[in-house]
């Protein structure tokens, strides 16, 4: 699957990344605030700190889809 990331509130693509056999993607952020969206629009928001790795799992379902 490939997923969009935008940086907030200018909503800017800065990265587009595309999951691997086993479903993991992985994209090097600085500190902000960031969009993740799937290719078919269920996005959700999130923050990256100082020296922070941030996991976001998408579920394929009928509901919103992302968890943390």
């Amino acid at each position: 699957m490939t997923l969009l990331v935008k940086s907030l509130p200018q909503d800017m693509d800065v990265a587009s990344v595309t999951s691997n056999k086993d479903g993991f993607y992985e994209a090097s952020l600085v500190l902000g605030d960031y969009r993740i969206c799937t290719t078919f629009g269920r996005c959700t928001d999130f923050s990256v700190g100082i020296n922070e790795v941030v996991r976001l799992d998408y579920e394929m379902s009928v509901g919103p889809g992302w968890s943390r």
